[in-house]
């Protein structure tokens, strides 16, 4: 759900899986085989969740059905959450209020429905910095502003160029895939846009 210009993929993804196979066994294999990553060696030194008990574990994991009876709860959040119980090692750097003075401005983005880091999280955080902070909203769906948004892609561009900022408050609209895209690799290997056809207004505004 990172990707709304997955969102085709993953429909079509379910609808294999659905018919059962051979075209479930068609789907499942062009994911590949899985691959180790240091996901939760870095997760959980960042993170001190405080849950002490399965009992607890077992009553987050109600409540978030009750919220959210048809997800139930996010697969990745989920896998944070109880990956680092009886992590071998002490939480080094455990979440806690921000304090920042005296920078130059810091541009912070974040989308309004992002599966992965809550737009929520992103305004807290801005608060707590203060007057330094420029918080910037992408009025849509996905994780990643700079590449599913060419207006927040605009503003980025010119804050790490000039550090100027947009005005606090500022909103981009939101841009919707017509169609499923390929993702695009550089000749090294790195990620290029993977929306480069979603076409959206540079211009950033105030919320109306």
């Amino acid at each position: 759900m990172y990707d709304p210009a997955r969102w085709f993929g993953f429909a079509q993804a379910l609808a294999d899986l659905d018919a059962g196979a051979p075209a479930a066994a068609r789907s499942v294999r062009k994911y590949g085989e899985p691959m180790e990553y240091p996901f939760n060696s870095a997760m959980c030194q960042d993170y001190d969740f405080g849950v002490s008990s399965y009992r607890t574990l077992a009553r987050f994991q109600r409540e978030l059905g009750r919220l959210a009876p048809v997800t139930r709860f996010s697969t990745l959040g989920w896998t944070v959450q109880t990956g680092c119980q009886d992590w071998p090692s002490e939480v080094n750097n455990p979440q806690r209020r921000l304090d920042v003075d005296g920078t130059p401005p810091i541009l912070m983005t974040n989308s309004r429905y992002d599966p992965a880091t809550p737009h929520s999280w992103g305004a807290n955080a801005a608060q707590q910095i203060g007057r330094e902070a420029v918080f910037l909203t992408y009025d849509g769906v996905g994780h990643g502003d700079y590449w599913l948004s060419p207006c927040a892609r605009d503003a980025i561009d010119t804050y790490l160029v000039t550090l100027k900022t947009p005005r606090k408050g500022a909103h981009c609209p939101a841009v919707w895939p017509t169609g499923p895209s390929a993702q695009r690799q550089s000749p090294s290997g790195g990620l290029v846009n993977p929306l480069p056809e979603l076409l959206g207004t540079g211009t950033y505004g105030r919320a109306g």
